[in-house]
């Protein structure tokens, strides 16, 4: 075929080369100043947004707030969002949306428990209101929050109250650790107690023509199940039944700890019962015990009993930060010595996928070499919050985790989940920290590989592939593995089992048989977890910092953090 603008023919109407240029320049920058002109126009709605935001918030509380030494404060918090298990370091276009699109941005769990901290230190605060209704996140990320405010009502000795307009099984047993919980006149509790849903597409996908193949070491790595069965196995079945009875004897331990009382006892088997009815109008709450009263969440600072003292004036908890010092974190103060927190959150993949949160060789291996190498790092912290992913990719993360623990104290934080390929990174930490409510273990393997042969007759859609490999049905989509595809890619699979379990039982100090016992793919709560070996203590991040913190010899006067 000729160049543009040339045929066989002389074309009197043909473009120039100069022109042809002239118009590329002009598109390029046509599309430039488009592109320009839209940042602009995002960024004045931006401006615009946040100051109307401003202007709402002149108009409701008036001048700015200060704080007088002497006066007793009530601070009201309004916790809404997903929590965050890593640092909230977003990127300007991620801020930049949510700002334009009102998104709520959750709290990050170290920061709200070094304000908490600050709240129980300040004589002023003589209490505090949590509304809760709007938060969201993990199970094992609502642990971790409770623990933090539990730990400050011991400590401090300040009443708590919570608030909710609707309650379900998170925001209910976060709840339950305050003093007193309301609920809205209107508001309802739905809480039919911890549960797993499945959806099974077995013969729906073998209906659209698609047949799959799934080759897995353990009979519990139930990954691709759905797509192959119409029900859940037999071992499936016994895997969820223990994960749902593990987490609602915990829930219910706790939620009946932080709703007795000296005069009013709520026993396990109560809270048992609540989750089986699952439902209650705001006056069956009251009447079971669920809550202690209806009212609305400005009413609750009247409420308090402060033993004829004069009423505390209210204020909005981010206003009193702002008010009472600095609002960085005194845990992710930059020192000359300290202890690195490194977190891993995201599937594990090879190479970073642009469009989600994950954890590759690279970008946790930069970290991982600078904790190493660093002469300000005597210890490291290291979360995970990951369902696992490539193999591969698991071993060689794996390897650098390896040489750091072996030069210098290495702890892990499990997150909400840290299973499978999360698990297998952290077997090398000299301790292992699970919330009771983390989703881990799923020590196993397993592979998939979709077949469309009957696209042929279904549709007319037919593949073929050229090649002199035995393993064609392996690679072509349109032919079907054999016995000896099956063969190969199982004993592929069970070598890399192998491997895994090894480097458990090495890193856990454990024999290997006894790894496979409790490996198999089987996923467990972190109190599993705890009781078969896979991990070393219940606790937070908060928990995982002060054993780094021991281990690396430091005193006990001061705990920053190096980043």
């Amino acid at each position: 075929m000729a160049p543009q603008g040339t045929s066989g023919h002389a074309n009197q109407d043909a473009p120039s080369g100069a022109s042809i240029v002239l118009r590329k320049i002009y598109t390029i920058f046509k599309s430039y100043f488009i592109f320009v002109g839209i940042l602009v126009t995002l960024f004045m709605a931006l401006v615009i947004s946040q100051s109307q935001k401003m202007m709402e918030m002149d108009r409701t509380s008036g001048e700015q707030v200060t704080l007088t030494e002497d006066e007793d404060l009530f601070l009201t918090y309004k916790l809404a969002g997903t929590i965050k298990e890593s640092s909230p370091d977003k990127k300007v276009l991620e801020l930049f949306l949510e700002q334009l699109t009102g998104k709520i941005s959750g709290p990050y769990l170290p920061d709200v428990k070094v304000w908490f901290e600050r709240v129980a230190n300040d004589s002023r605060v003589k209490g505090v209101s949590l509304d809760i209704s709007g938060l969201t996140g993990s199970l094992a990320s609502f642990t971790e929050l409770r623990g933090i405010i539990e730990n400050f009502r011991k400590t401090s000795g300040k009443p708590v109250i919570s608030w909710l307009y609707h309650g379900n099984n998170h925001n209910y047993f976060l709840a339950s650790v305050s003093d007193k919980v309301y609920l809205a006149p209107v508001g309802d509790v739905t809480m039919p107690g911890p549960g797993i849903d499945q959806v099974y597409l077995g013969d729906a996908i073998r209906k659209i023509g698609v047949d799959i193949e799934v080759v897995r070491s353990g009979k519990f790595k139930s990954a691709f199940e759905p797509l192959v069965r119409n029900k859940p196995s037999e071992a499936s079945v016994e895997m969820y039944h223990a994960l749902t009875g593990s987490l609602e004897a915990f829930l219910s331990e706790k939620i009946s700890q932080g709703r007795s009382n000296e005069t009013r006892q709520i026993d396990v088997d109560t809270v048992k019962g609540w989750f089986k009815r699952g439902l209650f109008t705001p006056q069956d709450a009251v009447r079971e015990g669920l809550v202690d009263g209806l009212m609305y969440y400005d009413q609750i600072p009247d409420s308090v009993d402060l033993a004829d003292k004069p009423k505390p004036r209210v204020i909005e908890f981010e206003k009193y930060l702002a008010a009472s010092g600095d609002l960085v974190p005194d845990t992710l103060e930059s020192v000359q010595d300290g202890i690195a927190l490194i977190e891993a959150q995201g599937e594990i993949h090879l190479s970073q996928k642009d469009d989600e949160e994950s954890i590759t060789p690279e970008n946790i291996g930069q970290k991982l070499d600078w904790a190493l190498k660093s002469s300000q790092v005597k210890a490291v912290v290291l979360r995970i919050s990951s369902p696992g992913g490539s193999a591969i990719a698991a071993d060689l993360i794996w390897k650098k985790v390896s040489d750091l623990a072996a030069k210098k104290p290495l702890i892990v934080s499990m997150g909400s989940v840290a299973a499978s390929g999360g698990y297998y990174i952290a077997a090398p930490a000299l301790k292992i920290f699970a919330n009771p409510t983390t989703i881990t273990g799923s020590i196993g393997v397993i592979g998939m590989v979709p077949n469309f042969s009957s696209f042929e007759e279904k549709y007319g859609v037919s593949f073929h592939s050229f090649s002199n490999s035995d393993r064609i049905g392996l690679l072509s989509p349109g032919k079907k593995m054999n016995e000896q595809d099956k063969a190969l890619l199982a004993e592929s699979i069970d070598h890399v089992y192998k491997i895994f379990i090894e480097k458990v039982a090495s890193g856990r100090s454990m024999d290997v048989d006894a790894v496979h016992k409790v490996a198999q793919g089987r996923v467990w709560t972190g109190s599993q977890a705890i009781e078969i070996g896979l991990a070393d203590q219940s606790g937070g991040l908060s928990d995982a910092i002060q054993a780094a913190w021991i281990a690396a010899g430091f005193e006990e006067s001061r705990k920053p953090v190096v980043h």
